[in-house]
């Protein structure tokens, strides 16, 4: 309930949820303060159906000659506002939550009773095209929780930062180098997924339902209307964890879409992720991006691939655990990989033809062959240069200890 920021650890506060009357009173005598710190001070809408309200947010930006910037920002900030205990957030940008008394004719009278906080969220943005994209981002509540999970299927990401596509081959074991950059412009993305803006984004939507038919208005929305497993099961680790605890995205899960496929509504899967893609390439301009990074990708993967599989795996295992035989095996892996993956010739063995494809991919059955045929050949120039730097190091070692003596 209410504010949690401040509910646990040290000398924990009292957070209680404010009625609306409260949260407005306490918001606009905020919002009066800030603004003689900031240029720009605004709140994103609220979630629908609001009666009482767990923390009141703000998003800051164009500082005026009277705010303090960077660490310092959220302490200059705690005390325009009078907070009692803050937390500062860490990241790129000032962040905190600040604890501030609850207004004193509020405040339960009854004796002995405990003192009630406030706890206000800010955050100052690095500009104001950031602070609109995060109210874009975190307007009505849990609508792009809503969001995300019907575009995620079709290679899209929205974040605090802008709208992504994702590269398919990478997302599994790179998040982050799997997003190519979109917009950070609202009515562009919303124009990418076919939703209006007006009207929808002035105020708050009166009921959970209008929002949850706002949402359907997505070209992507979809409702398979055989459910093999029950909604929840299909969703990513970060969404079943927010079933735990965001009530409305829930709903939207265990209720809304089992009635839609109930009513047969939004059957039809009208797009693909490659159609979409292709959209994307079109709409924004980042075809070129997506296919370098997956082909660069792509050829660091064939190359552990090689490394791990048609070098390590494809040569001879150990005759015994002497110390010679382990010698060999890694002189002789160290000399295939420089000699298939770094096009190195120093040790006089070179493929008969490339082993590369035009399109600079390796040929995985030529690379295969050449290290099966030619191993024998590698493992003894290699074993031969190691004995040779073995051999000019002792020489050298024994030149500079008799100067070192003379």
């Amino acid at each position: 309930m209410g504010g949690s920021a401040f509910s646990s650890g040290c000398n924990p506060l009292l957070t209680p949820r404010m009625p609306k009357r409260v949260y407005e009173a306490t918001k606009g005598r905020c919002e009066e303060i800030l603004r003689t710190l900031y240029s720009c001070v605004e709140s994103p809408l609220e979630g629908p159906g609001k009666t009482d309200f767990g923390d009141i947010d703000f998003l800051l930006a164009s500082p005026k000659p009277e705010a303090s910037e960077g660490a310092y920002a959220i302490q200059t900030i705690s005390k325009a506002l009078g907070a009692e205990k803050s937390i500062i957030a860490g990241g790129n940008e000032p962040a905190g939550s600040l604890a501030i008394p609850w207004p004193t004719d509020e405040q339960d009278a009854k004796e002995g009773s405990d003192k009630k906080h406030i706890q206000i969220d800010v955050r100052v943005c690095e500009t104001e095209r950031k602070l609109r994209w995060m109210l874009f981002k975190h307007g009505h509540g849990d609508l792009w929780n809503l969001m995300g999970s019907t575009i995620r299927p079709y290679g899209l990401t929205v974040d605090d930062s802008a709208m992504w596509l994702r590269v398919p081959e990478i997302e599994e074991s790179d998040r982050k180098r799997a997003r190519i950059y979109l917009t950070s412009d609202p009515a562009k993305v919303m124009d990418f997924l076919d939703m209006p803006m007006d009207g929808y984004w002035d105020k708050s939507f009166p009921s959970v339902e209008e929002m949850f038919d706002y949402a359907t208005l997505c070209r992507f929305m979809y409702v398979p209307p055989v459910a093999p497993e029950p909604d929840a099961k299909k969703l990513k680790a970060n969404d079943r964890r927010r079933m735990t605890y965001r009530p409305v995205f829930k709903k939207w899960v265990d209720e809304f879409l089992p009635e839609c496929r109930r009513l047969g509504k939004f059957p039809e899967q009208k797009f693909t992720r490659e159609q979409v893609t292709k959209e994307a390439f079109s709409t924004f301009g980042v075809e070129e991006e997506f296919n370098t990074r997956r082909k660069a990708f792509l050829a660091e993967r064939q190359r552990d691939l090689i490394w791990n599989t048609s070098i390590k795996g494809g040569i001879p295992e150990l005759k015994s655990s002497e110390p010679q035989d382990i010698l060999y095996r890694s002189c002789l892996a160290k000399a295939l990989k420089r000699i298939i993956l770094e096009d190195d010739t120093s040790y006089g063995i070179v493929p008969e033809k490339s082993l590369k494809n035009p399109d600079g991919t390796y040929n995985m059955e030529d690379v295969q062959a050449f290290v099966a045929n030619h191993h024998e050949d590698v493992g003894k120039a290699a074993m031969s240069r190691h004995n040779d730097h073995y051999t000019q190091r002792r020489a050298t070692k024994k030149i500079k200890t008799k100067q070192e003596s003379s």
